[in-house]
């Protein structure tokens, strides 16, 4: 409405305009002060169509990016950036994404007890919920919840105050070297204004490696020895990140329909997202998440299960990953399945399940769920004094076992 105001406004004084300036050929005749408006109006005009015009090429920008995100996705990185990130990443530990554009499908469930699996081990964690509904956040405890700092988005962003950056919040209860760069409701609204920001040339530095720097500074190097990041349901600087910071991405799925067609769309767009940036992450395979029974899969979930399997093989085998060269095609990770389990229901002020030994069948999926990963981004296992002795009857600690015959 507004806008059709503005090119009324514009096409009325273009038309005063002329009238004047056809006036002004007879100059003796007219007043001082109607040449001086005559004057005025051709400025006006220009002034209010500039504006117009300027609005309208930020409103299409900003549509572009809400209708079809992947053009602020695929937008190609300057080579400085491309380098560093190249260089950054040679010796990088492992930085795992948790991302699948459906929500629901227990992204912030799993990364939170992959990490309680991993520091159960003696691995140091350092997890970042970019999920703006910070369920991540609401999930896992905290050693000083009294003071809890939320700084989540001044890595989304970039920012250079060290003091924000580098002190994440140390995790409670029976963690014991991991910590957290918790999320909050404002992270949304951040990252909208991240990505305006940046289409607009306010900021100059590809946003969506950030985090890639972030993870790649030798605080994180030197202290952590995974990352794990929870990502939103949805196309936006936050998942762009995660997938630029990332060394492999876990994609959970409920097997079902919806779910698994979201997959393969989300397989996709990752995959063309690291093609067209030259990222060199592995998709390492996607998960089913909150399977019904312990025993095997219902007709249901078979079928979601074939199919999902179906279309990986035929549309991404032998899909190549550039950066490294080699084919790496995406499968579904069937034997390693997440059950919908009570246990894994979070109720504040409780520990983890996996702590907690109540559910070994919570602590044996997620140990071979755990345990494949490390093999695969070529971590195993060190028993050291910090690290508790293994129970004999404690499923994850003898996979640890098995893991360290086996190195």
């Amino acid at each position: 409405m507004f806008e059709e105001f503005l090119k009324a406004l514009i096409e009325v004084l273009a038309a005063s305009t002329k009238l004047v300036l056809a006036s002004l050929q007879n100059e003796d005749a007219l007043p001082y002060w109607l040449k001086i408006i005559g004057l005025s109006l051709p400025l006006i005009a220009y002034t209010l169509a500039a504006y117009y015009w300027l609005r309208k090429i930020l409103r299409d920008q900003m549509h572009s990016v809400l209708v079809d995100p992947e053009t602020f996705w695929s937008k190609p990185a300057n080579r400085d950036s491309i380098a560093a990130y190249g260089k950054r990443m040679k010796n990088s530990i492992p930085v795992i994404a948790l991302a699948n554009y459906k929500g629901g499908v227990g992204k912030s469930m799993i990364a939170a007890n992959l990490a309680a699996y991993f520091d159960k081990i003696g691995f140091r964690v350092l997890l970042i919920d970019y999920d703006y509904q910070g369920s991540l956040t609401d999930i896992v405890p905290y050693a000083d919840p009294d003071h809890l700092t939320f700084t989540a988005h001044a890595i989304l962003k970039g920012d250079r105050a060290s003091g924000l950056r580098t002190n994440p919040q140390h995790l409670g209860q029976s963690f014991r070297r991991s910590y957290i760069h918790p999320a909050e409701s404002e992270l949304s609204r951040i990252d909208s204004e991240l990505v305006f920001q940046w289409l607009t040339g306010a900021i100059t530095d590809d946003v969506r490696f950030n985090t890639h720097r972030y993870v790649a500074s030798d605080f994180v190097q030197k202290n952590f020895d995974i990352v794990i990041i929870d990502t939103p349901p949805r196309i936006c600087a936050a998942t762009a990140n995660a997938l630029c910071a990332a060394t492999h991405v876990l994609m959970p799925t409920i097997l079902d329909t919806v779910s698994s067609r979201a997959v393969l769309r989300s397989v996709a767009m990752f995959l063309n997202f690291r093609d067209k940036l030259d990222l060199s992450f592995k998709i390492f395979g996607v998960v089913p998440s909150m399977v019904n029974a312990s025993t095997g899969y219902n007709d249901r979930e078979s079928k979601a299960l074939e199919y999902l399997q179906s279309e990986l093989r035929s549309n991404f085998q032998g899909r190549l990953n550039r950066a490294t060269g080699r084919q790496e095609p995406v499968e579904v990770l069937e034997g390693l399945p997440i059950m919908h389990k009570v246990g894994l229901l979070h109720i504040e002020g409780d520990d983890m399940a996996i702590f907690r030994g109540r559910d070994t069948v919570i602590r044996d999926m997620f140990a071979k769920l755990g345990n494949a990963i490390l093999q695969d981004v070529g971590l195993r296992v060190s028993l050291t004094p910090e690290t508790d002795p293994p129970d004999e009857d404690d499923p994850a600690a003898q996979s640890v076992v098995r893991l360290r015959a086996s190195a």
